[in-house]
């Protein structure tokens, strides 16, 4: 089943679980993972049922030593040179001031005296 089949609020209460269920892998109660985190308890009970911050998962992560699951949630971007050269191609072609043909120029031509 893919996950864009499942509403948000599901999601949420998903990752909540999956969340308790880090913590009770670890060994924790939520009121020593409450208390590490600086949350009251009732606060890491409604996160487990997908009702908390991005602040707060975070620092439960962190609290479990599983903030390295922050990067399989949202991979960072990757650098590609291809992209960076094209960015770079672009900024030259903006930066780039051309003149004014004589057609173009409103201004009559400036007399020149030889």
């Amino acid at each position: 089943m893919s996950i864009y089949a499942n509403t948000d609020a599901f999601i949420a209460r998903e990752l909540g679980s999956r969340l308790d269920r880090l913590r009770l892998d670890s060994g924790w109660t939520r009121a020593e993972l409450a208390a590490e985190v600086g949350v009251s308890v009732p606060t890491l009970r409604r996160l487990m049922r997908g009702q908390g911050s991005i602040i707060t998962v975070i620092a439960v992560l962190r609290a479990l030593g599983r903030l390295d699951e922050v990067d399989n949630f949202v991979p960072a971007p990757t650098f590609s040179p291809i992209k960076a050269f094209q960015e770079y191609e672009k900024s030259l072609r903006k930066a780039r001031v051309r003149k004014p043909s004589r057609e173009q120029s409103d201004s009559p031509p400036p007399d020149i005296d030889w």
